[in-house]
C-alpha cells in the first residue's frame, strides 16, 4: 500500500487581481453571475468602467509562494 507524507512549509500569500483593459484604471470584481456547464465561466464587471469579461477563477485570486519560490520583485 502506497501513502504520501505530509509536511509543513513555510509560504507567503500574495493577491492576483484583473486590471481592465478597456479603461486600463479599474479592477475587474466578480458579479455573481457564474455559468458552470460547458465551461466555468466566471463573469467579472470593471468597478470603474463597467466592462464585463468572463475568466475560469475568480478575482481577486490569493495563491501561495512556498519555501524559496519567490518572485525577485518580492524577495
Amino acid at each position: 500500500m502506497e501513502h504520501s507524507t505530509e509536511k509543513k512549509v513555510k509560504a507567503i500569500p500574495y493577491a492576483v487581481i484583473q486590471l481592465c483593459d478597456v479603461c486600463e484604471t479599474g479592477q475587474l470584481l466578480p458579479t455573481g453571475n457564474n455559468k458552470y456547464i460547458p465551461d466555468i465561466q466566471i463573469e467579472h464587471k470593471c468597478n470603474h468602467c463597467g466592462k464585463t469579461q468572463t475568466f475560469q477563477e475568480s478575482y481577486p485570486a490569493i495563491r501561495f509562494y512556498v519555501d524559496c519560490d519567490y518572485p525577485p520583485d518580492l524577495a
